[in-house]
């Protein structure tokens, strides 16, 4: 490989990390956002709901389940869905 390619390969590589750590950056506020609303919503959470939502890392699963949070009446509708 030239010494350009071999810069180019390093660049793509560091930009391809640095948007693998914003997307969990952003997962990690997601899932605090989750855990505020059930707190307030039904105190206390328990710890094998809290371990299933740090499981879920894709934005759009955590957008939805963020979604059906404010509409459950329950922990035990949303530890159905995790």
């Amino acid at each position: 490989m030239l010494e350009g390619e071999v810069m180019e390969a390093l660049a793509d590589v560091e930009l391809m990390w640095h948007e693998r750590i914003e997307q969990k950056a952003r997962s990690d506020e997601k899932q605090q956002m989750i855990f505020r609303l059930l707190q307030r919503k039904f105190g206390t959470v328990p710890k094998a709901i809290v371990e299933k939502i740090k499981a879920i890392n894709e934005p759009i699963a955590l957008d939805n389940l963020f979604d059906q949070a404010v509409m459950a009446e329950s922990l035990a509708e949303i530890e159905i869905l995790v």
